[in-house]
């Protein structure tokens, strides 16, 4: 601006000197303009306040977001933007703002709907900003602030005991009534074994460790006592690439999640502990029990996404032997939760095979397999379905492979079958 103050500037002059009056009306007024378009102050930032910073959401619902705008004084058009995340629609109202301020420090309220169509832990903005000096002969200044709305969509979650007929009870399986390896620790001492992960640092023998700290592998021992005794049951979920089947907001893995988080539910409303791994992924959710576990449970899932890693061994088989530090003296009860097919079907044959290790003799070996079926999620149209019916009635060939491995196996079509009343019905075997 201050280069074309010089230019017209420049040509005033001139047309003073030479007395040329239309060389000076030609210079004077745009000389002027610039003169008065300087003394207003252009804004150059905001104040931005959400009116909630965590925001707690089940699937499908619809939350409302509020954000206060305060302008700093400046004068000039300025723009306002909450960016969105993918997978939330907006559903009702803006999140994309334009205002005209005056100089006036008075504030404004944005407000819009978004439609939670997807699990998962987002971030709503921070706040963008844009602002245009009146003259239009700057460019446009950008800001963005520092504050943020943190959105966390629940899965569904269904419990048995909202739709318990006094008619009817629940025959979901439940373990044999082992020890727990995390139960409450006693004082009596049984040994000194290598480290777990998530074992607690107070538990170390620092005694045993350095003395044995030059071996092979120099690993910590912890000692271990004596637990009083609850009843265990042990979560394997399947993120593999294969979880990602179906629409971008409703593919398998949504359910895997929503039932992993009901079935975890389930046992620990009935004081018992549950341990979750997510196989494929690598991720470990130590045995626990409580509200607190329920919600930890809850929060890791939402961080996982579909499609496995490729580092190591990611095999069910693996996923077992990684958890044996925390299943050693214990009958626990594995659920899987995968969708059996011919790819994986001799991993899960074989992961099975060490679960029952932790059951000898028993009558009814305490493995369920939760079979979903995936092929329906993306099938469109009635030659879509019946495609999904073919793949399916081809899977049962696998489906009894992994029976005679010894596992139960239960079907669930997530778009025709109520998870509630799958739970209700206590995966099918009832045990008295």
């Amino acid at each position: 601006m201050v280069e074309e103050a010089g230019f017209f500037l420049a040509f005033l002059t001139i047309g003073i000197v030479f007395g040329n009056d239309i060389l000076m009306f030609i210079s004077i007024v745009p000389f002027l303009f610039l003169l008065f378009s300087k003394a207003y102050k252009a804004q150059d930032s905001i104040k931005a306040e959400h009116k909630e910073s965590i925001i707690k959401a089940r699937l499908n619902e619809t939350v409302t977001i509020s954000t206060t705008i305060e302008p700093d004084g400046g004068t000039g058009i300025y723009t306002v933007s909450d960016p969105l995340p993918d997978h939330l629609g907006l559903k009702g109202g803006n999140n994309f703002h334009v205002f005209w301020n005056n100089g006036r420090k008075a504030p404004v309220t944005i407000t819009y709907d978004v439609d939670c169509a997807k699990r998962g832990i987002y971030t709503i903005g921070p706040t963008h900003a844009e602002f245009f000096h009146n003259s239009w002969l700057e460019q446009p200044v950008s800001w963005t602030d520092e504050d943020a709305t943190r959105l966390i969509v629940d899965p569904e979650q269904q419990h048995i005991k909202k739709l318990r007929d006094p008619r009817l009870f629940s025959s979901m399986p439940v373990p044999v009534g082992a020890v727990s390896k995390l139960g409450m620790r006693t004082t009596d001492f049984t040994e000194i074994r290598s480290y777990h992960p998530g074992d607690s640092y107070r538990t170390i023998n620092w005694k045993a460790t350095a003395r044995f700290s030059m071996s092979a592998d120099p690993k910590p021992f912890v000692n271990e006592y004596e637990k009083e005794g609850k009843k265990t049951v042990f979560l394997f979920v399947d993120a593999g690439a294969w979880a990602g089947r179906g629409p971008e907001a409703d593919h398998v893995f949504e359910h895997i999640a929503r039932a992993a988080s009901g079935i975890a539910s389930y046992y620990l409303e009935r004081n018992m502990r549950v341990g979750v791994y997510v196989y494929n992924y690598g991720e470990l959710i130590v045995p626990d029990s409580g509200k607190k576990q329920a919600s930890r449970i809850l929060r890791d899932l939402l961080e996982v996404r579909p499609g496995g890693t490729t580092e190591g061994d990611n095999s069910l088989k693996r996923a077992v032997k990684e958890c044996s530090g925390h299943l050693m003296g214990t009958i626990p009860l594995f659920i899987v939760i995968t969708m059996a097919g011919g790819k994986n079907t001799r991993d899960i044959i074989e992961g099975i095979k060490s679960m029952r290790k932790y059951s000898p003799g028993a009558k009814i070996p305490p493995v369920t397999l939760l079979h979903i079926k995936g092929y329906s999620l993306e099938a469109q149209g009635p030659s879509g379905e019946a495609g999904a019916s073919l793949l399916e009635l081809d899977n049962l060939q696998y489906i009894r492979m992994i029976k005679k491995s010894g596992a139960h196996v239960v079907q669930w079509d997530p778009r025709t079958d109520s998870l509630s009343q799958l739970m209700m019905a206590g995966f099918g075997r009832r045990q008295r």
